[in-house]
């Protein structure tokens, strides 16, 4: 990780699975903490931080991860409490849904609810569902959040409940409003112009978790991977990790890593192709987090395409990178993955100067306040894509040479 900054690198160094380096932590100021316990991208990789390396931390370090774990489990709480709520309301609408991720997923693909941070509750409906479960959550004090950023087609604006509620600083505040994000589809395919084969089974294969004394609908444990790949390689292809998501899969690929049963369902139940979006996340968070691989795994990776294995030969650092200096590097990744000129030309005008407007049910509600917030963000975004496009045409035409 050369081009990452040295307390950053410090901090995967110390995470990895195998061959952990924890020196870096000791030599880390008290200001270059402060910047990892204050920004979104890396303060989520303290809390697991905290418990594998905890004699390598200075004691106001203990102390401030600690505060956040103490406040993160009792958001959990408050999480478990709206949840009840939230399926009360669902069932007796008779809404269907299931919850896609956070919770849902423990124990099998998470440490623990303790040690991960959960913002919003993400449920995934059925079109011909979706606006049920929407007046279902309208019934007890949700409403839309318009304005900002355009939804993508697949997912509806977020909705929370009106609060007096202001940022404080603290990521981890237990009360925090608790937004819901409303899914339709697993994998945007239009959006993406990339095949996953079969993603729309995961819905027909879905399961009650049990959590904490209750019960939740949710994804099948395999496809609950699959959709966590598929969710890392989305952020991935926008330049947007989260380096807590790329461990939290390294995690699971490296605990895993002996489950014969699981890897064997998985190559049953997901086609190559999406077994090939999949070995893109998982190429990743090998090559961060030194992760033990099952020999089904090692064998999907080992068929990524020569020109994806050249992006990550090239660019392996640039999405965690990206967190402190945003880059468009995830273009080439994407680039690399397409077979048609037709979609290659398509995503590359779009990730220049993306245009997205928002849906019209979402205008019809908005106010001339909505509208100017609207307009100030699309200016911004302009603003920000003018700029990055030099940069971004100089490091295209690298990429392309590259490849002679």
């Amino acid at each position: 990780m050369r081009n990452v900054p040295p307390h950053v690198k410090a901090v995967m160094e110390a995470l990895k699975f195998g061959g952990a380096r924890r020196d870096g932590l000791l030599t880390m100021t008290d200001s270059e903490w402060k910047d990892i316990l204050s920004q979104w991208g890396f303060v989520h990789l303290t809390l697991p931080l905290r418990q594998v390396c905890s004699d390598d931390l200075p004691n106001w370090v203990r102390e401030q991860i600690d505060r956040n774990i103490t406040h993160n489990t009792e958001r959990f709480r408050r999480i478990r409490k709206v949840y009840v709520e939230i399926d009360s309301a669902l069932q007796s609408a008779g809404a269907e849904y299931i919850v896609l991720k956070g919770f849902a997923q423990w124990p099998a693909s998470m440490q623990g609810p303790h040690i991960r941070t959960q913002s919003d509750i993400d449920l995934f409906s059925p079109p011909e569902s979706i606006l049920a479960v929407r007046d279902a959550l309208s019934g007890i004090g949700y409403a839309p959040t318009p304005g900002g950023e355009p939804q993508p087609k697949d997912h509806l604006p977020p909705m929370v409940r009106e609060t007096a509620w202001q940022w404080r600083g603290d990521y981890y505040d237990p009360e925090m409003p608790l937004a819901v994000d409303l899914h339709s589809r697993f994998w945007n395919e239009a959006g993406e112009r990339l095949d996953a084969k079969g993603v729309e089974q995961f819905w027909h294969r879905r399961v009650e978790r049990q959590w904490g004394g209750l019960a939740c609908p949710a994804l099948h444990p395999v496809d609950a991977f699959g959709y966590t790949a598929l969710h890392v390689l989305h952020h991935l292809l926008l330049d947007e990790p989260t380096p807590y998501n790329i461990y939290e899969l390294a995690w699971f690929l490296h605990s895993h890593a002996e489950d014969q049963g699981f890897w064997t369902d998985w190559k049953d139940l997901h086609d190559d192709s999406l077994r090939q979006l999949q070995a893109v996340s998982f190429q990743l968070a090998r090559d961060w987090f030194n992760c033990c691989l099952h020999e089904a795994v090692e064998e999907e990776v080992g068929s990524l395409s020569p020109e994806v294995k050249r992006w990550f030969d090239r660019y392996r650092e640039s999405p965690l990178d990206s967190v402190v200096r945003p880059n468009k590097h995830g273009l080439w990744l994407h680039l690399s993955l397409l077979r048609s000129t037709r979609d290659k030309a398509a995503v590359f005008c779009n990730a220049l100067l993306p245009v997205r407007v928002p849906p019209v049910g979402a205008v019809k509600g908005w106010s001339a306040r909505t509208f100017a917030s609207f307009g100030s963000y699309a200016v911004r975004r302009l603003r920000y894509h003018l700029q990055s496009l030099p940069a971004t045409l100089w490091e295209g035409g690298r990429w392309w040479w590259a490849k002679k």
